[in-house]
C-alpha cells in the first residue's frame, strides 16, 4: 500500500478565533494520517515500540497553505513515502477541499529514533520493509536544514513545556511548536494575515518544565524564529515563513 487516504472534518479545537484552519492543526492532522499509513505498513508506533523499542520522530517539516477551510469544512488528505536516504524518511500529504480542489502541500522528514536513549537508528539498520516509493511527483521539495540569516534585533520570549503540550512519547510535540510560534504575533496580525509557508526543523528535545528562549526575526512578510533551551543555548528548533495578507474582513486568506 504506497498511498493512504482518508478524510477529516475541520472541529472546534482546530479552528482559530475567525472560524478557519489553524496551521499548527495541519500539522496534526500531518501526524495522524502518517501514523495511519505506518502502521497499515506494519510499522507503527505500536509496531516499531514492541520490534525494536522504537518510535518514529519528526525531522523538519514544510506546510504551504494555498487556501484555508473554514469551521466544520471536510478536507480530504493523501499521503506517500519517498526513499528512504542514508538517515531520514520522506513523507508526502496533500490536503484538498470536498470538491478536489487542492489547499494545502506537507512535505515532511522522519527519523527513527530508541525512544529510551533517543539515539537515532540508520535505515541501513533499521530494515523497515518499505515497499517501492511511488513515482509521484512530491508537492514540494524535501525541506532542508532551516537556517535562519538573523537580520536586524530580535522580539524575545520564553515559554515552557507543559502537560498539555506533551505527546503520547512524552516529548513536546511537533504541532505544539508551531502554536508556539503562532502566538508569538499579536491577535490583530493574524486578523489580517494568514501563514502562507512554514518550515521548521526540530534538534534538540524541548524538555518538560525547561524554558526555552525564542528569538522572533521580522522582515516585511517574512519571519523566522530560534528556539534555545534557556540553560544550555542548544537549539531546540528553527523556523522560517512568509505572511499573505486576509483577502477579506473575515481572515481568510
Amino acid at each position: 500500500m504506497q498511498y493512504f487516504e482518508d478524510d477529516y472534518q475541520i472541529l472546534t479545537h482546530d479552528a482559530d478565533a475567525f472560524g478557519l484552519w489553524r496551521p499548527d492543526a495541519a500539522f496534526r492532522l500531518m501526524q495522524e494520517i502518517a501514523g495511519a499509513h505506518s502502521a497499515l505498513l506494519g510499522m507503527g508506533r505500536d509496531d516499531l515500540m514492541r520490534t525494536r523499542g522504537c518510535v518514529w520522530m519528526l525531522a523538519r517539516a514544510h506546510l504551504e497553505v494555498l487556501r484555508y477551510p473554514r469551521l466544520y469544512d471536510t478536507l480530504h488528505a493523501k499521503t506517500w513515502y519517498g526513499t528512504p536516504g542514508r538517515v531520514t524518511y520522506l513523507r508526502y500529504i496533500t490536503v484538498s477541499d470536498d470538491a478536489g480542489a487542492r489547499i494545502a502541500n506537507i512535505a515532511t522528514v522522519w527519523v527513527v529514533a530508541e525512544l529510551a536513549s533517543r539515539r537515532i537508528l540508520l535505515p541501513g539498520k533499521a530494515l523497515l520493509p518499505f515497499p517501492p516509493a511511488p513515482e509521484e511527483a512530491p508537492p514540494l521539495p524535501e525541506p532542508g536544514k532551516v537556517r535562519p540569516q538573523k537580520a536586524g534585533k530580535p522580539q524575545l520570549s520564553e515559554r515552557t513545556p507543559r502537560y498539555s503540550d506533551l505527546d503520547i512519547n512524552g516529548h513536546m510535540n511537533n504541532a505544539s511548536y508551531i502554536a508556539w510560534i503562532l502566538d508569538l504575533f499579536p491577535m490583530e496580525y493574524h486578523g489580517v494575515h494568514r501563514i502562507k509557508n512554514i518550515r521548521i526543523g526540530y534538534s534538540t528535545e524541548a524538555r518538560p518544565g525547561e524554558p526555552v528562549e525564542m528569538a522572533l526575526y521580522e522582515s516585511g512578510m517574512d519571519f523566522e524564529t530560534i528556539g534555545r533551551d534557556k540553560k544550555d543555548g542548544h537549539i531546540v528548533f528553527e523556523a522560517r515563513g512568509d505572511w499573505q495578507r486576509c483577502t477579506s474582513a473575515t481572515g481568510r486568506g
